[in-house]
């Protein structure tokens, strides 16, 4: 697979080719891959990248010595598993409407369509590490990959610009991989191949563990079927409750507790930044948006957003 993501900076940037010759504060080096090194106005990016018939890997390291705003090309609909391995780093939609954030020893997947969108990092030193596998590649296994594999026809059904599933903490057992992975060292470039697409696919067989255990939860069951039903009118705490067998008491403490806000509050989240998703980037007018969202009426609509985002829906179309 070929690269798809093109970096973008503000101040003027000169590209070099370092492949074999990477400085010392380096921590993981990809003896295998091509290595490009960006200098500009706020510092340096490493990126080590490796392209394969199944599958391209990323890993990408910024010394900074002042905060970045900068953004990034993607030119072709594409997912990624993505592993923040140092720092932290925030990503916006071109608009700067926020999309993620990911904290050190945070792993999730997302998908991006083509577009351009940016991204934040503060002062310091950042590493993270994606992989794109062929989707194709995947389906193969959807058995397998259950979670992974709803997630791909989201992607390729929705109208989105971009999705995300929830993040997981990195384990020992991906740290393990991941150690692999960057530490292989081959002359023969087949038995490279070989071990480098077995702990790849290992990589994602414990993203996808992660995920079972994750929403194993009953928590976490709720809030993905938040996530998946929004648009029904009749989506409320005393159905929830209902469905999920519990007290609405019970259905809000232990919603608040694990995710700081209430079944009620994160439900008219989802539906307040999908709202002005559709807006914004599919072009559907409010006065046909807010059925799309759960909403029986314009003016109930109207007044919510308004209210949430402190401008009426029409200054977002």
């Amino acid at each position: 697979m070929r690269r798809t993501v093109t970096y973008k900076f503000q101040s003027k940037a000169s590209s070099f080719d370092i492949t074999g010759n990477l400085p010392s504060f380096v921590q993981n080096i990809l003896y295998y891959a091509k290595a490009e090194k960006i200098v500009f106005k706020e510092g340096v990016m490493l990126i080590q990248h490796y392209s394969h018939v199944l599958f391209y890997l990323e890993l990408t390291t910024y010394e900074l010595h002042a905060d970045l705003n900068a953004s990034y090309f993607n030119e072709k609909t594409r997912l990624f598993l993505f592993m923040m391995l140092k720092g932290n780093i925030s990503f916006f939609a071109k608009n700067g409407l926020p999309i993620s954030q990911a904290e050190q020893d945070i792993c999730y997947a997302t998908y991006n369509r083509k577009e351009e969108f940016l991204y934040f990092l503060p002062k310091g030193q950042h590493q993270f590490c994606y992989i794109m596998p062929r989707t194709a590649w995947l389906d193969t296994g959807t058995d397998q990959y259950s979670r992974l594999g709803q997630f791909l026809q989201s992607m390729k059904s929705d109208r989105t610009l971009f999705g995300h599933l929830s993040p997981c903490k990195i384990n020992q057992s991906l740290q393990s991989l991941l150690g692999h992975i960057f530490s292989l060292k081959y002359e023969n470039p087949i038995d490279l191949e070989f071990d480098l697409t077995k702990y790849i696919k290992a990589t994602i067989n414990q993203f996808q563990l992660l995920l079972d255990e994750k929403f194993s939860q009953r928590v976490y069951q709720i809030k993905e079927y938040i996530d998946q039903n929004f648009s029904s009118l009749n989506l409320d705490n005393k159905t929830l409750s209902s469905i999920f067998f519990t007290t609405e008491k019970t259905l809000i403490k232990t919603f608040r507790q694990k995710f700081g806000t209430t079944p009620h509050n994160y439900l008219t989240n989802v539906r307040m930044e999908k709202a002005k998703n559709l807006m914004i980037f599919e072009k559907i007018p409010p006065s046909r948006v807010f059925s799309f969202v759960g909403y029986s009426d314009f003016n109930s609509f109207r007044k919510q957003f308004k209210k949430y985002f402190g401008i009426p829906p029409s200054e977002c179309f």
